[in-house]
C-alpha cells in the first residue's frame, strides 16, 4: 500500500512538472515572434530616419514584404507587423 501511494505521488509530481514545462514553452514561443518584430520595427524606424524610406534590408530573420517611403510590412515565424506604429499579429502581411 505504501509503495503504491509513493508511486502515485511520484507520477502526479511528474505530470504536474510536465504540464508546467509545456505551458511555459507555449507562452515563450508565442511571445518570441512579437518580440522579434518589435525589435525589427525599431531598427526599421531608425533606418527610416536616416534614409527617408522604409525600403531597405531588414534585420536577420525578418522578411520585408513591402515598403515605401510612408509605410512597411514585415513578417517572421507566422506573425507580421504593419508600420509605422503597428502591433504584431498572427498571420501574413496584407497585400
Amino acid at each position: 500500500m505504501l509503495r503504491t501511494l509513493a508511486l502515485a505521488s511520484i507520477l502526479c509530481g511528474l505530470a504536474i512538472t510536465g504540464w508546467m514545462f509545456t505551458r511555459n514553452q507555449l507562452q515563450t514561443t508565442e511571445a518570441a515572434p512579437a518580440a522579434v518584430l518589435q525589435a525589427a520595427a525599431t531598427a526599421i524606424e531608425f533606418s527610416h530616419r536616416e534614409t527617408g524610406t522604409y525600403v531597405g534590408q531588414p534585420p536577420d530573420g525578418v522578411t520585408l514584404v513591402w515598403a515605401d517611403q510612408f509605410r512597411y510590412c514585415i513578417e517572421t515565424m507566422g506573425w507580421f507587423v504593419q508600420g509605422p506604429g503597428g502591433t504584431p499579429a498572427e498571420g501574413s502581411c496584407p497585400r
